[in-house]
């Protein structure tokens, strides 16, 4: 203890001799060394090693109305902390419910300053988790080091230190931030690294210690103002975000790091000196300040680590960004959920991968952010797996800026169509005296558009929107909208009206491919049809027209319109020349483009695909189909041959060989993987006649068998109530794996960590087999965990959800004395009942409900419904009766010995013999 007070005192001498960095003029050292629990001791709030006296305390629970939402204080005074920094809240609050999450906040207070300070830009917290399990005993330290914990690890569901929560679907994941903020920090002791770091992962201690030391610049001063050169002041202008406010505090300048993780890091890593108050320290400015644990030996690696969208107005979407998900370990990791959390999650919107990655594998995650108002907007990615330092959270980070200004004009306001595939012009006027940016042009499924808009239209400018339908109809009519979006201030649109049509016609374009000049291609149609087969076909009147009409013709299939209820065009496409050739087939119901490419004189052949990819299962075979097609002037002698470094798992047959100007055949191609993973290989097409050849690229991508993940029985189990400190029966979990594969048995995600379910093994090397589960809780209140049941050759997995609340038992009896009416000696009363109700959430278990005191044979135990045990929130009843064995006044007592910790409960009994 003198060690500790000596370190203590130099720390804070050399603290006071730097004023400039801490601005403090008259610190005193506080002896802090206070055991857990005692009087008015709960806790202890400090700066560093600095006491914080006359800091508020407050316990709030978390929101759930969102993430971000509202937290709801449980203090109804607020607790103050005295000159030691420490605080008593036992019996000031009552849980919501035991599994309900808290955390403590403590703000303002006099670090050690002259006499009557007040710190306004002091706030301090730490995430403390389930509120069943706090009780008298717990001790709560909190300092920057807390604070950074509970800051890094609550960001996404946090707006501001008294609004943190989430949605229910954000539960589950607001609980693992917890936990992982008690990794982080330990916060009975206020030290990093925490508790229950997973194994093979790693707590960043000096990264921690570095951020605690920037908070501290604030927490060991007298405050600060952004801006006005203090230390503190230079904190809070470095964490204020380009179009946000000032952070008024410690918690709030963090979050916005938390939340900005590479703004001004030059600037805040340079508030940090060699005898800042917490060690050992990050040697020099890191690349962001990011938080997350370290997986020895590889894991999931993420890149990058946070996104910057630019500025964008708000409803404009941006171009997509990518995160890319690498598995650098040498096992295969399971991915759980992907998912936006945060306060502007509907800001931000992503697409994920699959289930798993094997090692070596990679996927990409797409992430878009579309601001739905101004200012800055903040969310997390969050990833999920069975990498030990899971979750992982991505930081996003945007910023909307404000629509403004006079709206566009569009014109005309509605469009009606009676021709398909002919475009109408929209007119779109920006009348105002400065330039506006345009943002999304959208047409609803009723039809398409084309523009000529630039990203910024100039002030006093127009530009132009092509809309055309894409199909007429004779059931209904049609109805859409062109739609606009600005920084005018409003989106614009234009209405689309398509009445009904006497027939059914599509103007969808038709392209022939490319051709050696002078060759027919085969025909393509077009068609007008009515419903029934029984109606009139309708009249279909066409012609070419365009630049190439001479390239294209028709005919009426079969000589004419002839069919019941349809009327059918044939068009085939002969290139008159080389390049790009296009015309317009016109009929009455409208228009639709033709196009083809014409190709010089010669031998040429086309495929129906640029690449082939297959998927096959282990064991088994994939297959596709590749068209090659005889496009040029000569005929064709085909050969083909696999080539490349996985060529002997791909396989071709139905081989093609001779083919005539026009003509076609089909390859069947096949692989047969060797392994998980993806395979690749070249197939070669050569024409053995001209030398000409063509090389298409194949994958076979290797598949787990399908439908073959592990068949748990059961698949989910609830232990139900168990006693603290207590064991569960084993319960018996079957698996059954494809093919009678090995299984691996792994801590997928639990809450909180460490699991209180204990397994009996972690592996079967054959199955079926059989483990057991037992649950062991060390704490109050509702515990799940999830366990990931792997086939370690399919790589396919299936989870396993457990739950169990580890509770008390109470013995409560419905009275504490039981008086007879006096009765002659040797008869026997009628039995008087007394009620026992375990009122606790833990089995009650009786050891033995006997008599003892002045008289035990005077009285009988005439009926017990209790046995050997009794069920959270059941009763029973003891009968007892009286029968006196001599005169005068007689009395014992019913003793009940069981495991609650009232045991043993007794009721008092007296009588009178006669």
């Amino acid at each position: 203890m003198s060690r500790l007070r000596s370190s203590l005192g130099v720390s804070v001498f050399i603290l006071c001799s730097l004023a400039f960095f801490i601005g403090c003029s008259s610190l005193k050292m506080v002896d802090t060394s206070v055991a857990p629990g005692g009087s008015n001791k709960q806790g202890l709030v400090r700066g560093g090693s600095q006491p914080i006296a006359g800091a508020t305390v407050q316990l709030y629970v978390v929101g759930t109305a969102g993430d971000g939402s509202a937290s709801t204080a449980l203090l109804a005074t607020p607790a103050t902390t005295d000159a030691n920094g420490a605080f008593n809240i036992t019996g000031q609050y009552s849980c919501p419910s035991a599994s309900s999450l808290v955390y403590l906040v403590a703000t303002g207070g006099n670090p050690g300053m002259a006499a009557g300070t007040n710190n306004p830009t002091l706030a301090l917290m730490t995430a403390l988790g389930a509120c069943g399990n706090l009780s008298a005993s717990t001790f709560i330290v909190t300092n920057e080091l807390t604070t950074v914990a509970a800051v890094w690890a609550l960001a996404p569901y946090m707006s501001s230190y008294s609004s943190i929560g989430s949605a229910s679907g954000d539960a589950a994941a607001l609980t693992s931030a917890f936990a992982l903020a008690s990794q982080y920090v330990n916060p009975s002791t206020g030290v990093a690294p925490g508790q229950n770091v997973p194994a093979g992962a790693t707590v960043p201690v000096p990264l921690l210690n570095t951020l605690a030391d920037i908070l501290s610049v604030c927490v060991n001063s007298a405050g600060g103002v952004a801006g006005d050169g203090s230390p503190c002041g230079t904190l809070l202008r470095a964490a204020t975000p380009p179009t946000g406010t000032v952070p008024a505090n410690a918690i709030a300048a963090a979050l916005n790091i938390a939340n900005n993780p590479q703004a001004n890091i030059s600037t805040l890593f340079g508030l940090v000196n060699p005898i800042s108050p917490f060690q050992p320290l990050l040697s020099a400015a890191p690349a962001d300040f990011i938080v997350q644990l370290i997986v020895a030996g590889g894991g999931l690696s993420i890149s990058p680590d946070s996104l910057t969208f630019p500025s964008s107005y708000v409803s404009f979407t941006s171009d997509p960004q990518t995160v890319t998900i690498a598995n650098t370990s040498s096992k295969t990791i399971g991915l759980g959920s992907f998912g936006i959390s945060g306060v502007n999650s509907s800001d931000f919107a992503e697409i994920g991968c699959g289930t798993y990655l094997v090692a070596g594998d990679t996927c990409t995650l797409s992430v878009t952010f579309t601001p739905s108002a101004a200012g800055p907007r903040n969310a997390a990615l969050v990833i999920n797996s069975t990498s030990a330092n899971s979750p992982q959270l991505v930081p996003l980070t945007g910023s909307g800026i404000a629509l403004s200004g006079t709206p566009l004009t569009l014109s005309p306001s509605s469009l009606t169509f009676t021709l398909a595939g002919v475009p109408q012009t929209v007119t779109v006027t920006n009348s105002s005296l400065a330039p506006v940016t345009i943002g999304k042009i959208s047409m609803s499924s009723v039809g398409s558009q084309t523009n000529n808009c630039p990203q910024v239209l100039d002030a006093q400018s127009i530009c132009s929107i092509s809309v055309q339908v894409t199909a007429l109809t004779y059931t209904n009519a049609q109805s859409g909208s062109l739609g606009i979006t600005s920084s005018a201030g409003s989106s614009q649109s234009v209405g689309i009206n398509v009445p009904i049509a006497t027939a059914y016609f599509s103007a969808a374009p038709l392209n022939f491919g490319s051709w050696a000049v002078g060759v027919s291609s085969p025909y393509q149609t077009a068609s007008a049809h009515v419903g029934s087969y029984y109606s009139p076909a309708p009249q279909l009147i066409t012609s070419i027209t365009g630049p190439d009409a001479s390239d294209f013709s028709l005919q009426y299939e079969s000589g004419g319109c002839v069919t019941n209820y349809q009327c059918v065009v044939d068009i085939t496409f002969t290139p008159g020349g080389t390049g790009t050739r296009t015309a317009t087939l016109v009929t009455n119901y409208g228009n639709i483009a033709l196009s083809g490419t014409g190709l010089p004189p010669g031998p040429s052949f086309s495929a129906n695909a640029e690449t082939v990819t297959m998927g096959a299962p282990l064991g088994a075979s994939g297959s596709a189909n590749l068209i090659l097609l005889n496009n040029g002037s000569t005929a064709l002698n085909l050969s083909q041959t696999i080539t490349g470094a996985n060529a002997g798992n791909f396989s071709v047959t139905n081989g093609c060989g001779y083919l005539s100007t026009g003509g076609s055949c089909t390859l069947n191609l096949g692989c047969t993987p060797s392994a998980l993973g993806t395979l690749t290989a070249t197939l070669t097409v050569t024409d053995s006649l001209s030398g000409t050849s063509q090389s298409i690229p194949l994958a076979c991508v290797k598949q787990a068998p399908a439908a073959t993940s592990p068949v748990l029985s059961p698949s989910s189990f609830d232990f139900g109530n168990i006693e603290v400190g207590s064991q569960s029966s084993p319960s018996a979990i079957s698996v059954t794996a494809f093919s009678g594969d090995p299984v691996t048995i792994t801590n997928y995600f639990s809450s909180p960590p460490p699991t209180p379910f204990v397994l009996s093994t972690t592996s079967c090397s054959q199955t079926p087999c059989q483990f057991h589960i037992t649950f062991q809780p060390t704490s109050l209140g509702i515990q799940n965990a999830t366990f990931m049941v792997l086939d370690t050759i399919t790589q396919q997995y299936s989870l396993l959800s457990l739950s169990g609340t580890g509770g008390v038992p109470i013995a409560s009896l419905s009275t504490s004395s039981l008086t007879f009416a006096a009765r002659n000696q040797g008869s026997i009363s009628i039995p008087q009942t007394i009620t026992l109700t375990n009122t606790g959430d833990a089995s009650l278990t009786l050891t033995s409900v006997s008599f003892a005191g002045a008289n035990p044979g005077d009285f009988l135990i005439e009926s017990n419904t209790c046995g050997n045990a009794v069920a959270a929130g059941a009763n029973c009843s003891i009968g007892v009766s009286f029968s006196p064995t001599a005169s005068g006044s007689r009395s014992a007592s019913l003793q009940i010995v069981s495991n609650a910790a009232s045991s043993p409960d007794i009721v008092q009994l007296s009588g009178t013999g006669n």
